[in-house]
């Protein structure tokens, strides 16, 4: 059995103090697990240096100081290792149900909402946070960690903006920008001033920076913006407009002759006649029953808070009121077909907004629900022409 001597554990002692190792009770607790090792399996007369060298790399990966910051971590942070579990488990679990609600999504199974968000949540909330958490802890000093915190926040707040955006909840936009107000005006100049003074982390700095300013400059290329929002609503209302003057020319064609149809017909007529216009009164669209040549810059402000392309989602009172539409036009399509003259056109209900699968299927906008409606609006009124001609 090898017997170390004075001289050679002083040497011991010195090489894990000049390793970074700083902390004397830790200092003693690998000397001691050095020495043994060396005296179980050093042969008398073996190479005392090169057997140490050997031996003392086994107690690390990189450098025997990360023992040390291993140390004070687990003392400072009791947590450590349960939150590396939760973390792992949250990151896994949150890219398997992103991965498979995106699949789901594209092949419009069910539950690919619930998966979606299940995944940017999990991910947004507790991945991110757990992950930032973890490294600030790793950081000495305090603006060290506040950089980070405010990184986990950007990051947070642009994961939740593309949930919002996917799920077409109010806000996504305004969560990009609150992200790009963080990330570029607080986070990247106080990153690139502390790093950029540093010769080792220069380089990372300077490449990092330029990510972050690539990323958003690819988001926001992708955001419209409020003056392509403001013409794509004047569109909206200039369409909306010649759609009203082709409807307002066909009443003014028929009107004084509703007797020629029957009764039964002439009340569901004017039944969903009513209730089209209800239903476009109830989407705030009176006010813009206004020819295209009467659009000034004075309705820009009033164009602007009205997302006319916004999806369409009805609420209780609105789906009511379809779903009373659907009926009558159904009961209008079978008084058309008892008539037996091929001149006269149904109304669809089918890929509509009339279908129960809207919400699943189809993608509709405010824009696409008026224009639907007042469809409807000229299929009885051209109808209406057709059985003046045939009588």
């Amino acid at each position: 059995m090898y017997q170390l001597s004075d001289s050679q554990i002083d040497f011991i002692l010195n090489d894990i103090r000049a390793r970074g190792v700083e902390i004397e009770g830790l200092q003693d607790n690998l000397l001691d697990h050095v020495c043994c090792i060396i005296e179980q399996n050093l042969e008398e007369n073996g190479d005392f240096e090169r057997f140490y060298q050997k031996t003392i790399k086994t107690f690390y990966k990189d450098a025997l100081w990360e023992i040390e910051e291993e140390t004070l971590l687990l003392l400072t942070f009791k947590n450590y290792y349960a939150m590396k579990k939760i973390l792992i488990w949250s990151g896994a679990f949150s890219v398997f149900t992103l991965t498979f609600g995106i699949w789901f999504k594209y092949m419009h199974w069910p539950g690919a909402a619930l998966l979606i968000v299940s995944g940017v949540l999990s991910g947004s909330l507790l991945f991110l946070p757990l992950l930032f958490t973890l490294k600030a802890k790793e950081k000495q000093k305090t603006k060290d960690k506040f950089v980070m915190g405010v990184a986990a926040l950007g990051t947070i707040l642009v994961s939740l903006s593309f949930l919002f955006k996917v799920m077409h909840w109010p806000y996504s936009i305004e969560l990009i920008y609150v992200s790009a107000f963080v990330m570029l005006l607080i986070f990247l100049p106080m990153y690139f001033l502390s790093g950029i003074r540093q010769e080792e982390t220069k380089l990372n700095t300077i490449t990092t920076s330029m990510l972050v300013v690539m990323v958003y400059g690819l988001l926001f290329m992708l955001i419209r913006a409020p003056q392509a929002t403001l013409h794509a609503n004047i569109r909206a209302e200039q369409e909306y407009g010649i759609a009203l003057e082709i409807l307002r020319n066909e009443e003014r064609l028929t009107s004084g002759n509703q007797d020629v149809i029957s009764p039964n017909l002439r009340e569901l007529n004017n039944e969903i006649d009513k209730l089209c216009n209800e239903c476009k009164t109830y989407l705030n669209w009176n006010t813009f029953h206004l020819d295209t040549a009467t659009l000034s810059k004075d309705m820009d402000s009033n164009l602007r808070n009205r997302p006319l392309d916004d999806p369409f989602k009805a609420d209780e009172t609105l789906q009511e009121k379809l779903t009373e539409l659907s009926t009558l036009i159904e009961s209008y399509n079978l008084e058309m077909a008892k008539l037996g003259s091929k001149k006269l056109s149904r109304i669809r209900i089918t890929a509509t907004l009339l279908d129960n699968r809207v919400e699943g299927v189809y993608q509709l906008s405010i824009a696409n629900v008026i224009t639907q409606l007042t469809q409807i609006q000229m299929f009885l009124l051209q109808n209406t022409r057709t059985i003046m001609t045939l009588k």
